[in-house]
């Protein structure tokens, strides 16, 4: 099936307005855990949770995994993005 380069690009936009709607909610309740804005060092994380978002859609838990966070953590080896700010 063919996809035109504007209607992909609608789509990416559609997806962008829906990940910042869904972050806000989440820092509205959780403003602690979601920052509205990151430090120089770590904005590179917009799009990894941006990344997240897209493949997670919808499904509770780690950013990565769909684990909770704690376990994610434990198991990587590394703070889950939702642990940076904790």
């Amino acid at each position: 099936m063919a996809l035109h380069l504007e209607q992909f690009v609608a789509e990416v936009k559609t997806d962008i307005d829906a990940f910042a709607a869904d972050y806000k909610a989440q820092h509205a309740a959780n403003p602690e855990h979601y920052p509205l804005e990151l430090n120089d060092d770590n904005a590179g994380l917009w799009t990894e949770f941006f990344m997240d978002f897209i493949v997670l859609r919808g499904k509770p838990g780690c950013f990565s995994t769909g684990r909770d966070s704690a376990s994610c953590a434990a198991r990587l080896g590394v703070p889950c993005p939702r642990l940076l700010f904790s």
